[in-house]
């Protein structure tokens, strides 16, 4: 799963599988809509005016930024360059990680940087798979609780209009009480 950021569209497109054929769209909430495959299956969701929905402070614009399968595996050696590479696919700034790690942004840029080697990588690596887990957590608490608006508007509308469907079939006469 990744997710694209337009800062400039101020559009946020969330792609649950990569490589499925584009069929067609739905708005199903002002401003969110899901694409669907050629197979009719839904396949990604769109946030149009997105800062209306979303926090996007912590969101990195313009490029494509994978949201699932983090690379801080046990098996992988924590070092500058894999500590870059994960926050820049997480879209953190370092003052960003450092803020959430409580430790300078120098002393982050001199490990991505090389220049000191990371004094305890298994102790840092816990805290950065922490991190990476409220940070997921918080955009897809968002996410969910903009789906889940918009289906229960869509309910109240269509429990509405099949109200108003009955009434019109079923008219009451005024004096019939």
């Amino acid at each position: 799963m990744k997710y694209l950021y337009d800062r400039s569209s101020n559009s946020l497109a969330l792609t649950f599988v990569e490589g499925r054929k584009y069929r067609d769209s739905e708005e199903i909430y002002d401003g969110v809509v899901v694409d669907y495959d050629i197979d009719g299956r839904p396949y990604a969701i769109e946030f149009l005016r997105v800062n209306e929905f979303v926090d996007t402070q912590g969101l990195i614009s313009g490029r494509p930024v994978r949201v699932s399968g983090s690379e801080l595996t046990n098996d992988v050696q924590l070092n500058g360059s894999v500590l870059r590479s994960w926050r820049e696919n997480l879209g953190l700034s370092r003052d960003e990680l450092s803020r959430h790690l409580n430790l300078s942004s120098e002393l982050i840029a001199s490990w991505e940087d090389g220049i000191h080697a990371i004094d305890n990588p298994e102790l840092l690596r816990l805290a950065l798979q922490a991190v990476e887990g409220n940070i997921r957590e918080k955009l897809f608490r968002q996410m969910f609780e903009i789906v889940q608006e918009s289906l229960g508007d869509s309910r109240t509308r269509s429990s509405v209009s099949s109200d108003a469907r009955s009434s019109l079939s079923n008219p009451v006469a005024p004096n019939s009480r």
